[in-house]
């Protein structure tokens, strides 16, 4: 006998959330890809279309505090899993939608199924894993994240030409099932967490004091400005695509997806990067690549056009893991309700300014859409900017 204690539960690196990203994102934006041929089928224009993409992230963005708060009492990885697996099985429904309303019912439940899973996400992995290594796990949850949105995507996109919208969901769904079923017997459990119990003292100050720190603002900001950029040129460049002088077809325009590779390899590198160089200057790099990339897709020859766009997403992926991180380490006793602030802006920019950029889109066309983005983006760079400051201004008050 050594009398050493029996040993306790793994450590959490980051990789055991790969997958709930991926299924989260997956299912989330499922129906972008397909949005052509939901206006066709039932005569609805794009900005009605998208409405099977808003009701989701919107009933996401406002369900978030919700959970969050729910596992600040009851424990992070309960919640995870639930959360997960209700949002796969409500996955495997959304292809029988009867009609359109209908469908768009289901993807507003679903979305406040999946709402359990990124917030608390965020607060687990600060919890469990090492600062030091922070930046590079939360990196590596969202690369799960573009990893489900670029499969999820294409694997709809492909399948629709073949089975229809609804078959390419049913596929999906089958996939992501899988994945959460496997992801709520492997995820580690808490090392670290302490409950906190669910009193409206304790809802009340941990939602003020997350809403009132001036540099958290500023994140919350930066998450609705780049979010609804990235969502709104996702949306609606498949529509100009399809169009003159390209007119693609419907399955060669999914493969534009396979981009979201430039996130896989950006979140982790961005997360590495900003632990070493300083989160204010990442992101700002970040936001301006974004920038670039959205104006670069005006080009007409379609492979720099595309390279454009490489641009822009490899510009979101980086500012998004730069900023959520921050969001995470800044949030403090708060982290699970600063974690659903930054994910209720995140969300909400996509709902809202996705839903715009089809209006714009009718009216203005390709470039229209992308002088909205642009503007949106000229903001970003100016909180970003600010935030830069803020962060200067830190550190010479702490050195005296």
């Amino acid at each position: 006998m050594n009398g050493a204690g029996p040993p306790g539960p793994p450590e959490a690196t980051g990789r055991e959330l790969f997958a709930a990203g991926f299924v989260t994102f997956s299912l989330l934006y499922e129906t972008q890809p397909v949005l052509p041929l939901l206006a066709s089928e039932w005569g609805l224009s794009p900005a009605a279309a998208s409405l099977s993409l808003s009701s989701a992230t919107l009933s996401l963005a406002f369900g978030m505090l919700a959970w969050a708060l729910l596992s600040d009492a009851k424990g992070r990885v309960g919640v995870l899993r639930v959360a997960i697996l209700l949002a796969a099985c409500l996955g495997l429904a959304t292809p029988f939608a009867p009609s359109f309303p209908l469908l768009v019912a289901l993807r507003g439940l679903q979305g406040l199924a999946l709402a359990g899973v990124p917030a608390v996400a965020m607060a687990y992995l600060s919890e469990e894993v090492a600062p030091r290594r922070s930046g590079a796990a939360m990196g590596l949850f969202i690369a799960g994240n573009a990893v489900g949105g670029m499969v999820g995507r294409i694997l709809v996109g492909l399948l629709s030409a073949r089975l229809g919208w609804r078959g390419g969901l049913l596929v999906l769904g089958l996939v992501d099932l899988l994945l959460a079923l496997w992801f709520a017997r492997t995820v580690p459990p808490s090392r670290r967490f302490r409950p906190r119990p669910l009193t409206r003292s304790a809802l009340r100050s941990g939602l003020a004091s997350s809403a009132r720190d001036p540099v958290l603002l500023g994140l919350y900001a930066t998450a609705f400005l780049v979010m609804g950029s990235f969502v709104t040129v996702y949306n609606y460049l498949a529509f100009s695509l399809q169009g003159p002088p390209w007119s693609l077809a419907p399955s060669t325009v999914s493969w534009v997806f396979l981009l979201y590779i430039v996130g896989v390899a950006a979140s982790p590198l961005a997360g590495r990067l900003s632990d070493r160089a300083g989160r204010p200057r990442v992101l700002l790099a970040g936001v301006a690549c974004q920038l670039a990339g959205a104006v670069g897709t005006l080009l007409v020859p379609l492979a720099p056009k595309l390279l454009a766009l490489a641009l822009f997403t490899l510009g979101f992926f980086t500012a998004h893991a730069v900023a959520s991180t921050g969001v995470a380490r800044r949030g403090g006793a708060e982290k699970a309700a600063a974690s659903a602030h930054y994910l209720l802006a995140y969300y909400a920019g996509s709902s809202a300014v996705g839903t715009l950029g089809g209006v714009v889109l009718a009216r203005a066309g390709w470039s229209g859409v992308v002088g909205m983005v642009a503007a949106l983006l000229g903001a970003a760079l100016a909180v970003a900017a600010a935030l830069g400051r803020t962060s200067e201004s830190g550190r010479e008050e702490a050195a005296t």
